[in-house]
């Protein structure tokens, strides 16, 4: 993963999403059989318990 960045949403959450999110792992993308930079959009959904 190169980086993390914050689009848009409550800055006083964006640590926690961001640290999430720096803990997954991807496959990689295999294109005509290697692989391939790509970018994703993730949407982190925060709720009261």
């Amino acid at each position: 993963m190169e980086g993390v960045r914050l689009i848009e949403g409550n800055p006083v959450l964006a640590p926690a999403a961001t640290k999430a999110v720096k803990q997954w792992r991807y496959k990689p993308y295999i294109r005509d059989g290697s692989r391939t930079p790509f970018q994703t959009i993730v949407i982190v959904d925060f709720q009261r318990p």
